[in-house]
């Protein structure tokens, strides 16, 4: 057992209860006890300094509660060994892109705990934010091998086999997750990418669909939406859809291009141009793909062959 809970919420309305019942029951004793005014008086001083001190002590720790992340923070400060409190506060890390920085709080719960399924799944997390997708899929399949129900796993394996470009591996696993849990948003954004790759948009498209009413932060299933709609011919819908995955990862070079030309499509030259400017400023852009396309806009802008 550990003596820090994971959920700030029990923390705070568990006590917060069992303080109320234990003042109502010290005054209500007391009143019995004491029936003289100042045997009452007495009982309600000590309920009202119970709860002072209990107000104190809740407000001091107010300031680890503020978010996931100094909450997990806190609890690693409390007891550094504590290896669920390290693998969450890594998981926020790696929120924020900060691989480094998880990796060793990782390290830590390892230490701690090898065995922790969840330790490889955010393992394998971490190497798929650095593109290690043979390291992505190792570390799914050593959480499956600790367990092998987990969701989370699945994804990250099947996933990985995609980025790998597995493709019959990657049909064949999801079409056996999916089976045992159909219309899971995660499985139907990986069976929407595979069906993209295989070049068959249409089959795609209502998978990616529905996996984006549930899943709004994913950047990478949001630009695999665009493209199918690109491929179906619907310019604005497939131009709301990179707008959207632009704005969860501004770094996407190969999204701000398809973005330009989405926005070029329907006629907005100065949006494309803006998309185009992204493209120019990124690192990426020194394998020329910005250049090209706009030379190639600017043709069509002014009417050329």
């Amino acid at each position: 057992a550990t003596s820090v809970l994971t959920v700030a919420e029990r923390n705070v309305y568990l006590p917060s209860a069992g303080i109320a019942w234990l003042i109502g029951a010290g005054v209500a004793a007391g009143r019995r006890r004491f029936a003289q005014p100042r045997g009452r008086g007495i009982a309600i001083a000590m309920a009202a300094a119970l709860a002072i001190t209990a107000a104190f002590e809740t407000t001091r720790a107010l300031g680890d509660w503020r978010d996931d992340q100094t909450m997990y923070a806190a609890m690693v400060r409390a007891q550094p060994a504590h290896a669920e409190a390290r693998i969450g506060l890594a998981n926020e890390l790696l929120q924020r892109g900060a691989t480094r920085e998880a990796r060793v709080h990782l390290d830590a719960a390892d230490r701690a705990e090898p065995r922790h399924p969840a330790l490889h799944v955010a393992r394998g997390w971490a190497a798929a934010i650095d593109g290690d997708w043979a390291g992505e899929l190792a570390e799914a399949r050593e959480a499956l091998a600790s367990n092998p129900a987990r969701a989370d796993a699945w994804v990250h394996e099947i996933s990985a086999l995609v980025r790998l470009d597995r493709l019959g591996e990657a049909d064949s696993l999801n079409a056996i997750r999916w089976a045992a849990y159909p219309h899971t948003p995660r499985l139907e954004s990986l069976r929407g990418r595979v069906a993209l790759l295989r070049d068959r948009p249409d089959e795609a498209l209502p998978l990616l669909e529905s996996a984006t009413r549930w899943i709004r932060d994913d950047a990478a299933l949001f630009a695999a939406l665009g493209d199918a709609r690109s491929r179906l011919g619907q310019v604005g819908e497939a131009r709301d859809a990179f707008e959207r995955a632009v704005a969860l990862e501004p770094s996407s070079y190969d999204t701000w291009l398809k973005l330009a030309l989405s926005r070029a499509a329907a006629g907005d030259r100065a949006a494309s141009e803006q998309a185009l400017a992204r493209a120019a400023a990124l690192p990426e852009a020194a394998d020329g793909r910005a250049a090209r396309l706009r030379l190639g806009l600017e043709q069509r802008w002014r009417g050329g062959p």
